[in-house]
Formats: structure tokens, C-alpha cells, sequence
């Protein structure tokens, strides 16, 4: 495993070698990232070359505050929500509160399904993909996201808990009528 925070404090100093190393090791989880919240293959590839264009250019700044790969997500972050401001426009779960107050059973064992679970993301909120996607895809610990995303902790764990029920509710509605 590379150490980012070496590699980003090597680009710092203009070193080819280690942005490639970087951009080799991180590109793909970024990628997915970035896919997740524009939902457009062709413009998360333009935000990865403009979140990797953009560690290039800012390197110098890392101040290692972060883990570097929080800091590389939330330079995607950002420039994923400049594009998502401008293209695209999702409902948000908080928007429909018969969704989250419906009683749902249990996760069962067809949740475990990749494209069912798969589908069941797709319905959400972009803001609650995107802190699941966060928790349980990518590892971060609540604080990371919380840095990552600039919200306060406890509104990460909000999210979380919200997010979590609103996906059991999906998964269970697609049960019944499935």
C-alpha cells in the first residue's frame, strides 16, 4: 500500500512518478465516487481529470490535516456538486416524509443481492448515497465524512441513520412487490 500523504508531498515538488503512483492507486475508488453523485459515465470521467489536475495544482497546500484520500474525495466532492448544481436535480428523501416514518421489516438474506442492493441506492437521495457510499463503501469513519462533506459529526450520523432506514423501507416495498 503506497503512502498517500508521502506521494501527495512528492507531487508537492512537481514529481511525475508519484502523481502517476497516486493517480494509479486512487483513480477507479474516485472514479466510482464521482459516478455515484453525477450519475453520467462521460462527466465523472472530466470531474476525475479535473479532481486529479486539481491535486496537481494544489499539492503544495495538502497540509495533512486529513488522510490525503479524504482530501482527494472531497476535491471530488466539490467538483462533483458543481456539476450536479448545474445538470441535475434529484428529490431528497427528507423532501417525503411518508417514505421515512413507513414501518420496515427486517433486511433479509435477498439484500444481500448486488443488484437488488444496487437498485435499492439508486432510489435514494443523492445526499444519502452518497454518506452510504461514504460509511460503508469507501470506510471513512464519521469524522472523515464529516471533514469530507463539511457537515457537522452528529449531521453525519443523522444522515446515516436516516439513509440506512430509508434503504430498508425501499428494499422492503421492492419485496412486497416483487
Amino acid at each position: 500500500m503506497a503512502d498517500f500523504e508521502a506521494l501527495i508531498g512528492r507531487i508537492a515538488l512537481n514529481d511525475r512518478e508519484a502523481f502517476a503512483q497516486l493517480y494509479n492507486a486512487l483513480n477507479r475508488r474516485v472514479y466510482f465516487y464521482i459516478l455515484g453523485i453525477v450519475k453520467d459515465e462521460s462527466a465523472a470521467q472530466d470531474i476525475l481529470a479535473d479532481t486529479f489536475t486539481e491535486v496537481w495544482k494544489s499539492a503544495s497546500r495538502f497540509e495533512g490535516r486529513s488522510k490525503a484520500l479524504t482530501w482527494i474525495i472531497g476535491i471530488a466532492r466539490n467538483l462533483s456538486l458543481k456539476f450536479f448544481n448545474k445538470a441535475r436535480r434529484f428529490e431528497d428523501i427528507d423532501d417525503h416524509p411518508e417514505l421515512s416514518n413507513g414501518k420496515a421489516d427486517e433486511f433479509t438474506d435477498r439484500f444481500a443481492d448486488t443488484e437488488y442492493l444496487k437498485a435499492g441506492l439508486e432510489r435514494l437521495s443523492w445526499k444519502h448515497r452518497e454518506v452510504l457510499h461514504l460509511a460503508f463503501f469507501e470506510g471513512f469513519s464519521y469524522d472523515e465524512i464529516s471533514r469530507i462533506l463539511s457537515i457537522p459529526v452528529n449531521t453525519v450520523k443523522t444522515r446515516v441513520f436516516h439513509a440506512k432506514k430509508a434503504l430498508r423501507w425501499i428494499l422492503t416495498k421492492e419485496l412486497a412487490n416483487g
